[in-house]
C-alpha cells in the first residue's frame, strides 16, 4: 500500500495566520524558518488537527482574534488518488 503525502495545506484565520497555503513537493525537504510567534508551530497544529479534529489548543482559541471561523483544508495523495480533509471551527468551539 502506498503512503499518504503531504500535497497542500491551507490555513485561513487559523491562530496567527491570516491565510497562508503551503504546497509540499514529493520528495522535497521542507524547512519552516521564522521569528518566535510568527505561526511556525501554527503549520504543525494545522496538519494535527485537520486529521485528528483536536489539536494542542482547545477549537475556541485556534480562530484568529477578530475573525469569524478558522479554517485548515489538507490535501493528501495517494498514488493518483487525493484525499482532502476540510475543517472550520467558530469562537464557540464548534467545528465541522
Amino acid at each position: 500500500m502506498q503512503p499518504l503525502l503531504l500535497k497542500k495545506l491551507t490555513l485561513k484565520d487559523f491562530l496567527s495566520h491570516e491565510r497562508s497555503e503551503i504546497e509540499f513537493a514529493e520528495k522535497d525537504q521542507l524547512l519552516i524558518d521564522g521569528a518566535s510567534g510568527v505561526g511556525k508551530s501554527s503549520v504543525f497544529d494545522g496538519i494535527i488537527w485537520a486529521i485528528y479534529g483536536q489539536g494542542r489548543v482547545d477549537n475556541r482559541s485556534l480562530v484568529r482574534k477578530g475573525t469569524e471561523k478558522a479554517r485548515v483544508r489538507l490535501e493528501l495523495t495517494r498514488g493518483d488518488e487525493t484525499v482532502i480533509i476540510e475543517r472550520t471551527a467558530t469562537p464557540g468551539g464548534k467545528h465541522t
